[in-house]
Parts: structure tokens; sequence; C-alpha cells
């Protein structure tokens, strides 16, 4: 699962994979909850962002599947790829600081233009978020977010 946290700016928020260059949508697991909860969790864990600051706007239709050319090994399981959705909120807080955040995955955060976010992203994976920009688009998704108070 990907969080999309969008602000009134129509500003979509990356994240750097530490000690890396890569930029992209905070993701996690799912670990037995449902896919909003999961996605609050790894709001906290990765960004430091508290669910009071989130409100839950949709969750996308499009759905990313791939497979890693050669298995993952995190701990005492292989991953061989996996399937991704999309949750999107609106982000309410003040600040974020990664200080706040429980791992050290991602080191550094940045907005960028809704329109735009796909090209700052790692190219591997700019092709999907390329598809998550054209739902967010159909959907009108960002006056959805403008409308959330």
């Amino acid at each position: 699962m990907a969080l999309v946290i969008l602000n009134d700016k129509a500003e979509v928020l990356l994240g750097r994979r530490a000690g890396t260059q890569v930029w992209q949508l905070p993701q996690g697991g799912i670990e037995g909850d449902t896919l909003i909860e999961a996605a609050f969790k790894e709001a906290k864990e990765e960004l430091g962002i508290d669910r009071r600051s989130l409100i839950p706007i949709d969750v996308l239709d499009f759905v990313n599947t791939y497979n890693f050319k050669s298995p993952k090994n995190y701990g005492d399981s292989y991953y061989k790829g996996q399937t991704q959705r999309f949750v999107v909120f609106k982000y309410v807080g003040t600040g974020i600081s990664l200080a706040d955040a429980s791992s050290n995955e991602l080191d550094a955060v940045k907005w960028v233009k809704l329109e735009e976010f796909p090209k700052h992203s790692d190219i591997i994976r700019q092709k999907s978020y390329e598809h998550v920009l054209l739902e967010l688009q159909q959907k009108d998704i960002i006056n959805r977010v403008r409308e959330k108070a």
C-alpha cells in the first residue's frame, strides 16, 4: 500500500529513501489491518504523522502489481513482488518531522505539485504514478481534498 498525501495547495508528499536519491510515495505492507488502518500506521512509522493530521479521502481503483527480478529477503521472509493499493489522505497538520517517525526508512520529505509528482519520483515508479495521477484527476480528488475541513 502507498500513501498519496495531498495538501490544499494541490501538492503531493514524497519521501526520499534513506541513503539514496530515490523519491517515492511513502509505502508499506498490510499486516492484518484494514487498508486504511495500515495506511495510518505507515504514516506514523515512516513520516511521524499522527492520524489526527490525516483525513481519509479515497482508495484508488488502480492497483499496481509487480514482481522483483530476484526475490527480496526481509528478515525471515522472501518476497517475489507485491500488489500495491493507493490510499489518498488530506494532510491537515502543521509540519512534518521525521524525528517523530519510528523507522528510519526515509531521510527527507518534500511537497511537489500534483501534476509533476511522477517525474519527481524514482524512474521505476513513474509509470504507476502516472496511473495514480490520471485517476486523481479523473475523480477530481484535489477539489474533494479542498472541501474537507
